[in-house]
């Protein structure tokens, strides 16, 4: 009986054996997918219901203060931002008073103000609740050789941003009702929180 060209594990097109098992680039793709498949996974139970309800405010407002900086500095003019109680920080042009840009403490009202944008109407701000109060107290300088000055103690409106980032030097209250929930002091020069 004479031995055909076809063998048992021979491929019979080009005369070799059949390769058993997966190369080194197709093991490291298998490893890279399923790496990135669950990372998928994870991260989309990160993003629950309630961490979408609301951020926490400190953040927020860090948020904001670094659009603020950005935007003065691209522009090279004074930012304005100021805490709306409604639920946002707005920034704008400290010269015109034009709207920059607004942060908001909930996802649902940034998109619901994108939407309003989109059918050009205005957002229903009062159909979301907040009970959160970002309040910016003004940071005095300490006094030597005066046995007493009287400061106002009247919170600020808003905090100046200027181009070279230096900031209005401010304390900064978090509030939730009458509770208050965080008390920062903002270093004037990077916008962090300084050390107590």
């Amino acid at each position: 009986m004479t031995q055909t060209r076809r063998e048992i594990g021979s491929d019979p097109v080009a005369g070799t054996k059949k390769r058993r098992g997966f190369t080194l680039i197709e093991a490291i793709l298998v490893i890279a997918l399923a790496v990135v498949s669950t990372g998928l996974v994870v991260g989309a139970g990160l993003f629950s219901e309630s961490s979408l309800r609301s951020r926490p405010p400190e953040k927020v407002l860090f948020s904001a203060l670094k659009s603020a900086r950005s935007f003065a500095s691209e522009r090279g003019r004074d930012m304005t931002i100021k805490f709306d109680s409604r639920g946002f920080f707005e920034i704008t042009d400290t010269e015109t008073a034009e709207l920059v840009a607004r942060t908001f403490l909930t996802p649902q009202m940034a998109e619901a103000a994108r939407l309003a944008v989109e059918s050009g109407t205005q957002p229903d701000w009062d159909s979301f609740r907040n009970e959160v109060v970002v309040v910016f107290k003004p940071v005095y300088p300490e006094l030597i050789g005066k046995s007493r000055v009287d400061f106002p103690d009247k919170p600020l409106d808003g905090v100046r941003i200027s181009p070279d980032s230096t900031m209005t030097p401010v304390n900064v209250e978090v509030r939730r009702g009458y509770e208050t929930i965080s008390a920062i002091r903002l270093d004037p020069f990077s916008g962090m929180p300084l050390e107590k």
